[in-house]
């Protein structure tokens, strides 16, 4: 994880800043990908948006919605299937707006770029920052030398696939092989079959208090069928859904979540000065409460005692 990101005070009056006015999630989810922990040199980096929802405390459908109007402004791209952002000004704010052939960064944004699949992300990099960065031809690396208070970096050992290799002067592209970028077991899938409250999701709700699982599960998975929806950790997405009460329970009785502790309970100060009371109106002979009014005063008394304790 980098210790900073840099984020220009021009991105606030620029072209960006200027459309995003008036739509704060729109602003937070910018600023977050400026600077996520998730980002490289490169600005080119995986973040599903389920990471820029609980980083964010944006809730699924606001982050979704944010993500595209940031894509609609031009400030970034977003490859759904990899689920792979590329911020299009990270680079030059974090690295400059153009660097010489012999900068030892070159390698570093060479090296970068080999692990990301030649997709939308990778082509509008090399369009944006191809010349200004000089870099080579795709798939030739640059012969810099090492600096002299370095010794080389070891090969990255990552698990390779076999791609196709795009060239920018036109010519026939080659099979070559590039890291992959994505887990596959972080793949987004479709609503699994026969999905309901897991283990977890129990645990996670007694822990929270929410109730009502069955009717917040009903109302989850009606609007994951109805819109498509698709998540890399359903029971996470479960989970953000009973917060954000899809199923519309609050305000009613039970509404999914603990009930408020009760208001008119005594306290032990109460408790003790009725006890005194009975006493008194014993000793001086008079009629004893009714049996209900006793059982209350035994109650109270018994839960002073064991606070006391």
């Amino acid at each position: 994880m980098r210790d900073y990101g840099k984020v220009s005070p021009q991105f606030w009056v620029g072209k960006t800043g200027k459309a995003l006015r008036g739509d704060m999630p729109a602003q937070l989810l910018s600023l977050y990908l400026m600077t996520s922990p998730h980002a490289n040199m490169i600005g080119i980096y995986y973040c599903p948006i389920e990471y820029m929802a609980k980083e964010t405390g944006l809730s699924m459908e606001g982050a979704s919605k944010a993500l595209q109007r940031l894509i609609d402004a031009d400030f970034c791209t977003y490859e759904a299937d990899d689920e792979l952002i590329f911020v299009h000004a990270f680079a030059e704010h974090q690295i400059g707006e153009s660097l010489k052939p012999t900068d030892l960064r070159v390698k570093g944004i060479i090296s970068e770029l080999e692990k990301v699949p030649k997709g939308q992300c990778w082509r509008g990099f090399r369009a944006r920052y191809a010349v200004p960065y000089n870099l080579p031809t795709a798939g030739q690396i640059p012969d810099i030398p090492a600096s002299p208070y370095k010794a080389p970096s070891k090969p990255e050992t990552e698990t390779e696939t076999e791609t196709e290799t795009e060239t920018e002067t036109g010519a026939e592209p080659k099979p070559t092989t590039a890291k992959r970028s994505t887990p596959p077991s972080k793949r987004k899938i479709s609503l699994p079959d026969g999905f309901g409250v897991s283990a977890a999701v129990t645990a996670w709700a007694a822990e929270k208090g929410f109730g009502q699982l069955d009717a917040h599960l009903d109302a989850f998975t009606r609007k994951a069928k109805a819109k498509g929806y698709t998540y890399v950790d359903w029971d996470a997405a479960f989970m953000e859904a009973i917060r954000e009460d899809w199923a519309k329970l609050r305000g009613r009785a039970a509404n999914g979540a603990a009930p408020p502790p009760d208001s008119t309970t005594k306290t032990g100060t109460d408790a003790a000065e009725a006890t005194r009371r009975e006493r008194e109106a014993r000793d001086k002979g008079a009629a004893p409460p009714p049996a209900h009014i006793r059982a209350q005063l035994a109650s109270l008394t018994k839960k002073f005692t064991g606070a006391m304790a």
